[in-house]
């Protein structure tokens, strides 16, 4: 969270490095959150930086 404070992205490199998991575990893991009932603003934006 710090880094996208600080540079208001991350990549999706990123975030398959600080999880330890794959890119497709990542990209599965937010189109997720993005359908779930409660799905935010937040994880909207991130699953379109990270594409």
């Amino acid at each position: 969270m710090e880094k996208l404070k600080q540079e208001d992205f991350v990549t999706l490199d990123f975030l398959v490095g600080i999880l330890d998991t794959s890119e497709s575990t990542v990209r599965r893991d937010l189109d997720e959150l993005a359908n779930e009932k409660n799905s935010t603003v937040f994880t909207e934006v991130l699953k379109e930086i990270v594409r």
